[in-house]
């Protein structure tokens, strides 16, 4: 088999195109940029033509290019259009002036790992994590559903899934948070949030690759507790680690949880607590609503006010993390364990 049929695997694919898995199935699903051959075992198998495919459009949407603008372009169009992208926008010596020269492949070949860089090459670089999160905010503070959506798939497609959430999406929830207690923001900011990552989780279908008889969690917020990015996070974290997930909203009755719970055949059920710290019918909306769960079924609580709860949720046996790295943790046992 010459190298030119040969086929690779997506964490080889990764390494030369410097894409992460994520992007890559990202790019396929949604944009079907590329599609991979089939192993007998269904794995995704690339061939050396897909890679060059895949670092051009790397390539040219670090460049400011949109993916849905140029992910089905022929491949002879791409190389044309980075030729022109990095003519106006890097110093004469880059790889795009190889390509201008002898037409070949070998600039596309260095970047994706199959031959050595050419010494004092430039790459165009994105902006930064603080860059991204701050244009998130500025969205926000602007009720601007279409400038938030296109920073966070931005973020998504350069960083993958799960670096998105702890490096995006959860400073950018907690900065939210923040600004509604002290009133630098109002609710309805915190509502149009949860309504754009809610629309995104679903745009980028996460928790597509939960395998068939995963766990499911599913998730909502108890009666009188509005804020719902918290338990929008948990699902999203849950989903990223290939949990089956169900989102039923804020708000909701101990009754409507647990009739939503059962016939789904939900392992979990995911509560964020946010505000009020205070509320009565939180302690009885806990009780009751570990009343009317299976007793295999377990109730997990996080959010800013959980801790203001702890005797009720200590007296339901809630597991109560208290940070992501606890939440993965909890998430992490509760899968492994018998059902």
């Amino acid at each position: 088999m010459s190298a030119d049929q040969r086929l690779h695997p997506i964490k080889v694919v990764a390494r030369r195109t410097g894409l992460t898995q994520d992007v890559l199935r990202a790019w396929e699903r949604r944009y079907e940029a590329i599609t991979p051959a089939r192993s007998k075992g269904d794995r995704r198998m690339y061939s050396s033509a897909d890679i060059e495919r895949l670092t051009l459009l790397r390539c040219l949407t670090e460049l400011g290019r949109g993916i849905g603008q140029i992910a089905r372009l022929p491949l002879e169009d791409l190389r044309r259009l980075l030729q022109e992208d990095e003519s106006h926008s890097l110093p004469p010596r880059s790889t795009a002036g190889a390509v201008a020269a002898n037409g070949s492949t070998t600039a596309w070949r260095q970047r994706a790992g199959e031959l050595p860089s050419r010494k004092g090459a430039a790459r165009p670089a994105g902006p930064s994590e603080q860059e991204l999160l701050e244009a998130c905010l500025d969205a926000v503070l602007a009720l601007d559903a279409p400038r938030l959506h296109a920073c966070l798939e931005r973020a998504y497609l350069s960083m993958g899934r799960i670096a998105v959430l702890d490096r995006i999406l959860l400073p950018l929830l907690r900065d939210i948070g923040d600004r509604w207690r002290n009133g630098s923001m109002r609710v309805m900011h915190e509502h149009f949030a949860a309504a754009v990552v809610r629309t995104l989780m679903e745009s980028f279908s996460i928790g597509a690759d939960a395998v068939a008889g995963a766990p499911l969690m599913l998730a909502a917020t108890p009666a009188g507790q509005i804020h719902e990015l918290g338990a929008l996070f948990t699902v999203a974290t849950a989903a990223a680690d290939g949990w089956r997930t169900l989102y039923l909203g804020s708000s909701l009755a101990a009754e409507e949880i647990a009739a939503a719970a059962r016939p789904s055949g939900a392992q979990v059920v995911a509560l964020s607590l946010i505000y009020p710290p205070d509320d009565a019918r939180v302690g009885r909306e806990m009780t009751r609503l570990r009343s009317l769960l299976p007793d295999n079924v377990t109730i997990l609580v996080g959010g800013a006010a959980a801790t203001a709860y702890r005797d009720a949720l200590e007296a339901i046996g809630a597991i109560c993390p208290g940070d992501l790295s606890e939440l993965r943790a909890a998430l992490s046992q509760l899968r492994a364990a018998p059902r």
